[in-house]
């Protein structure tokens, strides 16, 4: 009812009083439902009183059976009205787009040509039939029957528009075209018109038997299986043919019958060529090849498809060459984008005069345009990574009025071209210009201020450029700036160079916050970047501001917290931030990268339909999804489709009230084909949706770390070991998983790039059989074995596994075996944390490779070893000692590591002590780290029984004050000694001049260390000394009468700061 009230205020008309009380009839009998407000309101703001009244007291409201005036058949009524009072042309182009099914986005471009092609736009001496059904597009956008779609980067092309049709709005659509439309997957079809099939197997004579009444055949769902070579048969008058959702392995000869064919799209074709006969399709004006990969050749006789206007061969990277005929179409659309093959295209460039769109991007060997000053009608060129290292001729367009969209973005980091032409200037016209990734680009034109037009400027990577806030000041219809990754060139140097940067960042900014009409600003990986100028609160059109990687971004404004329109604020990667700067995500804004779905007022939805708007996010993490309310809330933000994600988080809060079965939501939240980390936490759900059970190598081919944290219901797993690039494994907290068998593979092969598993609070698991070994792709024998059974399914050698709280893990290893069987797994980093079984027990240990790390953590007895556990431990390089608070002295077990080489223990034991039976026998110790002795007072006293160490760190011991344990003469060998973050040290011994072996001292955050020892000028090979957040020690280090005492020290570090 609003909605149509604020239509009638809109207008200034002497009747306005009657039409607003007519209107709140109207309003009312709409039952309250916006889409049909919005309808009548569009159709009737410039209609006389008397029609008004006509649609008030039309019979038509009468039609529904229900008295509920929001049912589905009430408001299918409402629309009617709007649907009555169109004009015929626009009622023909309406009812058609029932053809499409429900849910499926329609591309802008194509309905018109479709529309265009059936004779449905009506002759005009003013306008061209494109032009005329971008208005008929227009009228149905504002009645709300069309509505915008968002598209992603990678979905489609980057100047695609997309539509959506609401369900009732489809339903009228299908009602009024129920006499023209065959839709196969529905019974008592008597449509002969247009078709929509969902079977292209069968010859077409199985679903009509009057094929020659067709005008217009589309598949849907049909890429599975092969087109039939009689699935558009006796067709012979039909003028649309959609094969994009079929599988066609070769474009049958027949297609030559449809002579009166002027839209076929038959993207992604399987064979060499198209058949020749396709160039007797004399009145064929859209033809779509996209993504022909193994396409060669064009029809020699191409050039006389005289009334070929449209024509999309991206993609089709086989094609080396076009006919020599190509210079003879009348075209106004070429794409060749990703025709990575094509050479010699200047050849017939210039003769395609009527050209209005061109897109070149990622054709590699376009070497030289030549000089395409004749393209006069030229609107659209896109040529994006497409030059060449060496390319300078950059006036290849000349003076192109009437051009409106320019990219000219790269991925090559080595173009030399260092300006742009002047003749750029005369792209009055242009709205678009993306310039992303011209890190030599030093200056722009001075003819740049006639681009006043200009409404979407991305200068992300154009790290050297200047003259860049003067040019911006004269862009005053700009909407959209990006100025990521500028930060070594126009966000530094652009003023003056001996300004420091901070200055000369926020009169660059200052710049920015001029632009009155900005909506949306990237600033990200911006580091010289510290503040937000206040100014910022002038852009009260910005609905999106991105900040990520300004890593020194310490507070925004208080004027952002006053901006209503602002809709999306990211700060990922800002570490820096005063989070008490940052305004509360709410209904209306989205704060990213972390997004926390919130239930709205009067529990009818959440907002996470607020994603649907997000698309520059890299890393999204969604929090609380037990507030979502419908299926339909995850449905509409289309996840899978934002192709910026690499890292995407899902987490429900555990125990937390569901609205939707956590499986069922999961499944509409299926992630981007290229993501590449991935955390799913709180999940609470037995099974997994059919997208993550189904998982195939190509699915995922850059997901290479797997979190599955909290998951106590699950019952099974995903067949992980299909992802090819899978490097980290954690599967925590998942006790509803009692055995894990060849699912999880999937098959041979499984794992090819696993290095790091890790499994924690998995108490339940008591069966890991799978008979799938990567080593060979091969198939190995399962055996019986009590408690947990580990059979390969991973890499033979991995570099890490980590088990914590799953004691049946550790103890998985069975008895007699040896760690040199063939079929054994090698783990180079091993982590056990917080396991109850006594060390003698750990048979999982029998699988650490030669030269490998251990980690025992938190354990609770370490002390009992049997001769086969030692066995298994000779090898070690590295052992990790840490939480284990009831070791009150080194395990004797550890006598046997003679290889060890590295050693590092973290207790609460306030003297740790070792007998000299183990101490003497690690021979080959070299480095030794004490961190986090937290009640540890002196250094224990059999460091002197390890001569071979030649590094020392002590870190985090706050109760440490004696140092005499270090200072022993046997320890010959030390070079360096790290101090850090020991607050009680306060003197430095004399015997520290004993350690005659010392080249580098390395004191950080000892503040109570005054001076250092007199014996100091003895360590005659320290040739480093640094000395950080220590100023007391600062202070003595810089005095005149000390620097002598260590003058022979070659590298000196003193710093200040704290």
């Amino acid at each position: 009812m609003i909605v149509m009230l604020t239509e009638i205020k809109q207008i200034g008309r002497y009747d306005r009083e009657w039409l607003e009380h007519i209107g709140k009839d109207i309003a009312r009998k709409c039952g309250g439902v916006a889409l049909a407000a919005q309808s009548l309101g569009y159709i009737l703001h410039s209609k006389r009183a008397d029609e008004w009244e006509s649609v008030r007291d039309s019979n038509i409201w009468n039609e529904s059976t229900s008295e509920d005036t929001s049912s589905p058949h009430h408001m299918l009524a409402s629309l009617k009205l709007s649907y009555l009072r169109m004009k015929p042309c626009l009622k023909m182009c309406f009812g058609y787009c029932a053809i499409f099914p429900k849910g499926q986005r329609i591309v802008k471009d194509d309905l018109i040509h479709q529309w265009i092609c059936l004779d449905f736009i009506e002759t005009s001496k003013i306008y061209s039939p494109k032009q005329l059904g971008e208005i008929y597009v227009d009228e149905l956008l504002g009645m709300s029957f069309l509505q915008h779609s968002k598209w992603f980067a990678g979905v489609h092309q980057e100047n695609v528009t997309l539509f959506t049709m609401h369900d009732l709005v489809h339903d009228l659509a299908s009602s009024v075209m129920v006499d023209e439309i065959l839709v196969s997957s529905k019974q008592d079809n008597n449509g002969e018109r247009y078709a929509l099939l969902s079977d292209s197997t069968k010859p077409l004579h199985s679903f009509t038997k009057f094929p020659a009444k067709l005008r217009a055949l589309c598949f849907v769902d049909c890429a599975k299986t092969e087109l039939h070579y009689d699935a558009f048969s006796g067709a012979k008058y039909l003028r649309v043919l959609d094969l994009s959702q079929c599988f066609v392995q070769k474009l049958p000869d027949s297609i030559s019958q449809l002579r009166q064919l002027r839209y076929l799209s038959a993207p992604g074709i399987q064979d060499t060529m198209i058949p020749d006969c396709i160039t007797k399709l004399s009145k064929l004006v859209y033809l779509n090849l996209h993504g022909s990969a193994r396409l060669r050749s064009l029809p020699v006789s191409i050039g006389e498809m005289d009334s070929l206007m449209h024509l999309d061969l991206s993609g089709c990277s086989g094609i080396r060459r076009v006919p020599q005929s190509f210079g003879k179409l009348k075209l106004s659309y070429l794409d060749l984008s990703n025709c990575s093959s094509l050479k010699d295209v200047s050849e017939f460039l210039g003769n395609l005069t009527k050209l209005q769109y061109l897109n070149l991007s990622y054709c590699q060997y376009v070497e030289k345009l030549g000089y395409l000053g004749s393209l006069t009608e030229l609107r659209y060129f896109l040529f994006s990574s497409s030059c060449s290292p060496g390319l300078s001729q950059t006036d290849v367009l000349g003076p192109s009025t009437k051009l409106e969209y320019l990219n000219l973005s790269t991925e090559f980091t080595d173009i030399k071209i260092k300006r742009l032409p002047e003749a750029m200037g005369c792209f009055i016209k242009l709205k678009y210009l993306n310039l992303s990734g011209w890190q030599k680009l030093k200056e722009l034109p001075r003819s740049w201020g006639n681009l006043q037009n200009l409404m979407h400027l991305d200068l992300s990577e154009c790290l050297m450029i200047n003259g860049v806030p003067e040019a911006l000041s004269r862009l005053s219809k700009l909407q959209y700036l990006n100025l990521s990754y500028c930060s070594s060139g126009c966000l530094d140097t652009l003023i003056y160079e001996e300004v420091e940067a901070d200055v000369v960042c926020q009169n660059f900014l200052a710049y920015v916050c001029s632009l009155s009409n900005l909506e949306e600003l990237d600033l990200s990986y911006n580091e010289c970047i510290t503040t937000l100028p206040e100014s910022i609160g002038d852009l009260r059109k910005l609905h999106t501001l991105i900040l990520r990687g300004c890593y020194h971004l310490s507070q925004l404004p208080k004027v952002l917290l006053k901006n209503d329109n602002l809709k999306q604020l990211n700060i990922s990667g800002c570490h820096n931030l005063d989070k008490s700067t940052v305004p509360e995500s709410d209904s209306s804004l989205i704060l990213l990268p972390q997004f926390a779905v919130q239930a709205l007022d009067g529990g009818s939805g959440s907002n996470l339909v607020l994603l649907q708007n997000v698309n520059s996010a890299t890393y999204l993490d969604i929090s609380k999804l037990e507030n979502v309310v419908t299926v339909e809330e995850a449905q509409s933000v289309r996840l899978k489709e934002k192709k910026m994600i690499s890292t995407l988080t899902l987490e429900w809060t555990t125990d937390a009230r569901r609205f939707v079965e956590d499986q069922d939501l999961l499944g509409e939240l299926e992630p981007p084909r290229d993501l590449e980390w991935f955390i799913l936490e709180g999940y609470n759900s037995v099974a997994f949706p059919d997208w993550l059970m189904n998982i195939a190598p190509h699915h995922f081919p850059s997901l290479s770390r797997i979190y599955l944290v909290d998951l106590p219901k699950c019952t099974c797993l995903p067949p992980l070991g299909q992802l090819p690039q899978l490097e980290i494994l954690s599967l925590d907290g998942m006790n509803g998983i009692t055995k894990i068998d060849g699912e999880f593979c999937g098959g041979a092969g499984a794992f090819p790039s696993l290095k790091n598993l890790y499994i924690s609070n998995m108490e339940s698991l008591e069966e890991w059989q799978t008979k799938y070994s990567c080593s060979e792709g091969g198939v190995t024998e399962d055996r019986s074995l009590p408690k947990l059974s580990i059979k390969p399914c991973l890499p033979n050698i991995f570099i890490c596994l980590e088990i914590g709280c799953s004691d049946n893990v550790i103890s998985s290893w069975p008895v007699g075996t040896c760690a040199s069987t063939s079929s054994s797994v090698s783990v180079q980093r091993m982590a056990v944390k917080s396991c109850k079984l006594p060390l003698h027990q750990w048979r999982m240990l029998h699988q650490l490779a030669s030269h490998s790390n251990l980690t025992i953590e938190s354990c609770s007895d370490i002390g009992s070893c049997s001769p086969e556990i030692a066995q298994a431990l000779y090898p070690l390089k590295e052992l990790t000692l840490g939480g284990n608070d009831d070791m009150l002295e080194l395990p004797k077990w550890m006598g046997e590591l003679t290889c060890l080489t590295c050693l590092k223990i973290s207790t609460r034991c306030p003297e740790l002590k070792a007998s000299q039976g183990v101490t003497r026998r690690l021979t080959s110790l070299t480095s030794l780290t004490l961190h986090k002795c937290e009640c540890m007072v002196s250094l224990p006293k059999w460091l002197g029984d390890l001569p071979s160490l030649r590094f020392m760190s002590i870190r985090e011991c706050p109760n440490l004050n004696n140092l005499q344990g270090i200072m022993d003469e046997r320890l010959t060998s030390l070079k360096t000694l790290s101090l850090e973050y020991c607050e009680s040290i306060s003197v430095l011994p004399e015997s520290l001049g004993e350690l005659t072996s010392l080249n580098q001292l390395d004191i950080t955050c000892c503040t109570n260390i005054k001076s250092l020892p007199e014996s100091i000028h003895k360590l005659t090979k320290l040739f480093r000394l640094i000395v950080r957040k220590c100023p007391e020690l600062k202070k003595w280090c810089e005095s005149e009468e000390n620097k002598t005492k260590f003058s022979n020290v070659l590298s000196k570090r003193v710093y200040s700061y704290h």
